[in-house]
């Protein structure tokens, strides 16, 4: 395909959690579907893991420009504003914050048994109303307040670990990444976790103003300056 349409042209590839090392000298990036794990009821820390490195390696390997998208999967039998589906929806954010370049969206379509919610798509659109049928899944997205925060342009490298000064180590499964509004943190190291900001921010979720913060396990938080 490269062959015959040159170099003018992006061409991205739909890879799900896997690395196309066999594509990446000819293509510019990647389409991400991170599944559920755990009977589509959230991630775990092991398809976490498995998400950062195949994104990671997608930075590091496809041919630039490069365009690598991560797409996190809702919990289809409740609303999407949920307070899960909004910790996962933090969670592959600030997942892709920390560990990418690229573009991050959080599909809400629903499957399973038969319900339906409403939902507003964005503030001041009006409501979409969605009805799930068994085995249906429409590739709905919903607009969330947490992606209008002014992080501005990453300063810091990608996948980097929070570093306790107080205990002189990094801390496995906790990352941060500096932008120039702020910092991206994401967490799936086992527990909460005490975060010291290099100077006050304020939690973009939480609301918190402060130096010292605390962010759950399996959860993500942006603090701008």
């Amino acid at each position: 395909m490269r062959e015959v349409i040159g170099d003018d042209f992006l061409i991205i590839v739909e890879t799900h959690p896997h690395k196309a090392p066999l594509s990446a000298p000819y293509v510019n990036g990647m389409f991400m579907e991170a599944i559920l794990d755990e009977q589509d009821t959230g991630y775990t820390h092991a398809g976490l893991r498995e998400i950062e490195s195949t994104l990671l390696w997608s930075e590091q390997n496809f041919r630039e420009p490069r365009i690598n998208a991560l797409e996190g999967r809702g919990i289809s039998l409740e609303p999407a504003d949920s307070p899960r589906n909004q910790q996962m929806m933090r969670v592959i954010t600030t997942l892709s914050l920390t560990h990418s370049d690229g573009y991050v969206c959080y599909d809400i379509g629903v499957k399973g048994t038969i319900h339906e919610h409403e939902y507003e798509i964005w503030p001041g659109h009006e409501k979409a109303h969605i009805e799930g049928k068994s085995h249906d899944h429409n590739h709905q997205h919903y607009w969330y307040r947490f992606w209008d925060a002014p992080l501005g342009h990453p300063v810091g490298k990608k996948a980097q670990l929070y570093h306790n000064s107080s205990k002189g180590h990094a801390v496995e499964g906790l990352f941060i990444r500096e932008f120039t509004n702020g910092w991206a943190v994401y967490n799936r190291s086992g527990k909460e976790q005490r975060i010291r900001l290099p100077e006050q921010a304020s939690g973009v979720t939480s609301g918190i103003i402060g130096v010292n913060h605390t962010l759950s396990d399996l959860d993500g938080e942006i603090y701008l300056k």
